[in-house]
């Protein structure tokens, strides 16, 4: 039965030593700064950051996001993006070069004579009988716009006459 109780305090003995060394490793392991908001513990481990704070009477520990692993996040993401637009960007070069080279093909045997639009637009300049229907056209619109303003002007006259 001896055995057994040095075993037993041996047990409790190497247990506490042990639990000792546990709570240095702790006491090393985290840094805690104080705040306005509270203090914020560092795990100089891990390189998490907790914000703590009493609430209710308890003291909470909250994680702090860590802003460099959504940069990194962030990075990843575009880095992808670009993946997927530099091989979009590819299939599609290789599509405008398969569609110009089947227009040089289809291209090759017209000259460039046929590729030109035949006009066979007047010239600017008037010729003389052009200027002649114009000057009757001109003057027969001047001669009317004089009847009509000389008849609009005897109703005038006659509206007038009659209202004295």
């Amino acid at each position: 039965m001896i055995p057994r109780v040095i075993a037993f305090l041996l047990g409790i003995l190497l247990a506490q030593t042990a639990f000792a060394q546990e709570e240095t490793l702790d006491r090393e392991r985290y840094s805690i700064e104080k705040t306005d908001e509270g203090y914020l513990r560092v795990d100089r481990e891990s390189g998490h950051v907790s914000l703590c704070q009493k609430a209710n009477g308890a003291w909470r520990c909250a994680p702090v996001p860590d802003a460099q692993l959504a940069l990194e996040d962030e990075i990843d993401k575009l880095r992808s993006e670009i993946e997927r637009l530099s091989a979009r960007n590819s299939e599609l070069e290789a599509k405008i070069l398969a569609i110009s080279r089947a227009a040089d093909e289809a291209l090759s045997g017209i000259s460039e004579d046929d590729v030109r639009p035949k006009t066979d637009a007047p010239s600017d300049s008037l010729t003389r009988n052009d200027e002649e229907q114009i000057d009757r056209a001109l003057d027969f619109t001047e001669k009317a716009m004089r009847r009509f303003f000389g008849l609009m002007k005897d109703l005038r006259d006659e509206f007038e006459d009659s209202n004295q």
